[in-house]
């Protein structure tokens, strides 16, 4: 079987093929934070995955991001 590394990979591949919308690429990176928390993705390669769905900078979706992990807005704004 493949990594979920390879898994992921491929699914957001895949989806940019398909031009997924914005949300479900913010769906997508939801699914990288949860695989790298349970320690099956290494933290490079959450990175990599993430730049690949191109949300463009950080800062641009850190709100959402802070919602997404934590259920409260980036306080540091």
């Amino acid at each position: 079987m493949d990594s979920e590394y390879e898994y992921l990979k491929d699914l957001i591949k895949r989806g940019i093929e398909a031009n997924m919308p914005r949300d479900a690429s913010l769906i997508l990176l939801g699914r990288i934070i949860n695989t790298l928390e349970r320690h099956e993705i290494s933290l490079g390669e959450a990175y990599e995955l993430e730049d690949m769905l191109d949300l463009g900078s950080r800062e641009e979706y850190q709100n959402i991001l802070s919602f997404a992990t934590t259920g409260m807005p980036d306080l540091e704004e």
